[in-house]
């Protein structure tokens, strides 16, 4: 057995397309103006309103900045990211001041998310700054991802023809039609030797759990392939904690080199940021090279036989490895994955009441900025807000625990039927954890006392088998009426815990309560690391 080797795959890809460099003598504030054209991929619209933002992004040597008109007067800092939706011609202002003085030097401002739907299509959308000697139009082809960007001279009708000055091509890999899970910002580590730490990139530490020496490998993309893993995330980091410093000195392997990674560990944790066909050939490859894999990515979620694990809950469904690995053609690769991040406060909140036949499920979850793979730095307009829509939550939400509690047949896991859920997700100004609010009626309907009894001694599999990660109470309930808080109980167990309150009797269903669950941690790279810990210790790696 070779100890302790980790892999880890990196989503890593930046969209940037188009910059603006200010005039020195330029005085007062800088206008520019945003014309909304075709929506396409990313200018995705629900009733007519755009769903993702076209991002502005600035820097200055300024001591101060401010933003108008179409941004209502905001004060922002030197360098930031404020988002846009324009559905029409706005105008937007942004005044730079250096000790008091209108100060533009060195200010640049770049525009991302600019999509449309042919490279040649002139209704795009068009940036033009007053005052500017020249602007830039950018146009991408969300077929191919491919930019272009063209300068354009005053005067000339702000749209994106072939015509002007052609200045840039550039390819950048197209917004994926389903976004990644992007809670765990993707740590993979390999084979334990008798136990193992390990958390996701951000938290890995040896000191989490009790570690034998095994050793951690990086995988990403080409273009990161052979720098040091400090470089190749260097301005992007996005964790509360440092690199720890062993990880940050790995050189980054090419993961495109399917056999070479292969050989060198022993199971892999994929999460990366690519095309869902593209994800799931890449999954595909490392099982079908004898490489068991523990995937934080959607795209195998419903294989008919992937396992979906939430360790506690579902153990029994490891039982379908067998069947895949025949489908595969394998003697020990494999796929099995993690559930979405949304689904892991009240899932296992409703898990130990099975046996009373919970037939219709409502629930709302408020889901922290790192799920988006974000920080109040990268995305400033989330302080002070709350955005009632996460593309994609919602419909996971309702569906996946229902393959949780599915059943084998026939060579498959069949997903129950009941309960109904139905869900609303809504991102909230959180950094980490994600609550839930949810109303249940039974078939059977059970007391407040039985209800409590079953959470307070309720075990899984990892808690039987003593796993190192595995909390030691995996369900708490606060008596509290103002409890569970996000900022107190999120960490609770190592993040590994789930925390439950505020169980009362409605009038409309049988009961209510609130949950919460880490995002990052118990939804994320811990809940792999989890999974990783059962499959060794039921006999499910072993060494290539």
């Amino acid at each position: 057995m070779k100890k302790g080797r980790a892999f880890i795959f990196l989503g890593l890809f930046i969209f940037v397309i188009g910059t603006f460099f200010l005039s020195n003598a330029l005085a007062g504030s800088f206008n520019f103006s945003i014309s909304a054209g075709t929506y396409s991929i990313a200018q995705k619209t629900v009733n007519g309103i755009p769903q993702i933002p076209v991002n502005i992004i600035w820097s200055s040597d300024a001591t101060s900045c401010e933003a108008k008109d179409g941004w209502l007067g905001t004060s922002v800092g030197t360098s930031g990211v404020l988002p846009v939706y324009p559905t029409a011609t706005t105008t937007y202002s942004l005044v730079c001041t250096k000790d008091g003085v209108y100060s533009y030097k060195s200010v640049k401002i770049y525009v991302t998310n600019v999509i449309t739907t042919t490279a040649e299509d002139c209704s795009c959308y068009a940036i033009e700054a007053n005052s500017m000697s020249s602007y830039i139009c950018m146009v991408q082809n969300t077929d191919t991802g491919c930019s272009v960007s063209y300068m354009r001279e005053p005067g000339i009708d702000a749209t994106c023809g072939l015509g002007g000055t052609y200045t840039e091509s550039f390819c950048s890999p197209p917004l994926p039609s389903d976004p990644p899970d992007t809670e765990a910002p993707i740590l993979t580590i390999s084979y334990p030797g008798n136990s193992y730490s390990g958390n996701n990139i951000g938290i890995y530490r040896e000191e989490q759990y009790p570690s034998n020496g095994f050793q951690v490998t990086l995988a990403a993309s080409e273009r990161s392939a052979g720098k040091a893993y400090a470089e190749s995330v260097s301005g992007r980091w996005a964790m509360k904690t440092a690199i720890p410093e062993k990880i940050g000195k790995l050189v980054v392997k090419n993961a495109a080199n399917v056999k070479e990674v292969a050989d060198s560990v022993d199971f892999i944790f994929c999460a990366v940021d690519m095309k869902k066909d593209e994800i799931k050939a890449l999954e595909y490859d490392y099982a079908k090279a004898e490489v068991p894999v523990v995937s934080n990515n959607s795209a195998h979620r419903w294989t008919d036989d992937v396992p979906m694990l939430l360790p506690e809950l579902n153990d029994s469904h490891l039982k379908i490895i067998d069947t895949q690995k025949k489908r595969l053609g394998t003697k020990n690769g494999f796929i099995v994955v993690k559930p979405n991040c949304s689904i892991q406060s009240y899932v296992p909140a409703l898990h130990p009441l099975l046996s009373y036949g919970p037939k219709e499920v409502v629930v709302c979850t408020y889901q922290a900025i790192s799920g988006a793979g974000k920080t109040f730095e990268t995305w400033p307009e989330m302080i002070d807000n709350v955005i009632p829509y996460i593309g994609g939550e919602e419909e996971k939400s309702e569906k996946e625990p229902l393959k949780v509690w599915g059943k084998i047949e026939g060579g498959k896991i069949v997903s129950a039927v009941k309960p109904v859920i139905t869900a609303q997700c809504i991102r909230v100004p959180v950094t980490d954890g994600h609550m839930a609010a949810a109303f249940v009626r039974f078939e059977k309907k059970p007391s407040k006392e039985e209800i409590l009894k079953r959470w307070k001694e309720f075990k899984g599999k990892p808690q039987e088998l003593n796993l190192p990660s595995a909390p030691k109470q995996f369900i708490k309930y606060f008596e509290e009426d103002n409890r569970p808080q996000t900022k107190l109980e999120r960490d609770i167990e190592n993040g590994m815990g789930v925390t439950v309150g505020r169980l009362r009797e409605d009038h409309l269903y049988d009961y209510k309560f609130v949950s919460l669950s880490h995002n990052t941690v118990r939804g994320a790279a811990g809940g792999a690391v989890l999974i990783a810990e059962l499959l060794k210790a039921e006999g499910y790696l072993h060494s290539n």
